[in-house]
């Protein structure tokens, strides 16, 4: 799947924890992140735009760029972190969903 070769070297979390999210939001079921993740990972803008552009130049499809998005973004908002970054990505989201 082209989403862990974007996030290789990118975000730090397990890919399972990332595949057990993707079926969950497949399935329009529930993910529990593990506490064990909070200091793994690190986002930043640039990582956003890296993704987004990957899906403008039609490296990733939608789906696959909205799963990571939505993952990032469940995870951001679990931890509380960075405002900003959060509001980023809910913005690319939305973007996303209303072009579909």
């Amino acid at each position: 799947m082209k989403i862990h070769e974007i996030l290789k070297g990118n975000l730090n979390i397990d890919l399972e924890c990332l595949n057990t999210f993707i079926k969950a939001y497949e399935n329009r079921g529930s993910y529990y992140f593990h506490p064990n993740y909070e200091e793994n990972v690190s986002v930043k803008i640039s990582l956003i735009e890296k993704i987004y552009n990957e899906f403008i130049h039609n490296k990733l499809s939608r789906w696959e760029c909205l799963y990571i998005f939505s993952f990032i973004e469940s995870y951001l908002l679990l931890w509380d972190e960075d405002s900003e970054l959060i509001d980023y990505i809910s913005d690319k989201i939305l973007i996303m969903e209303n072009e579909g």
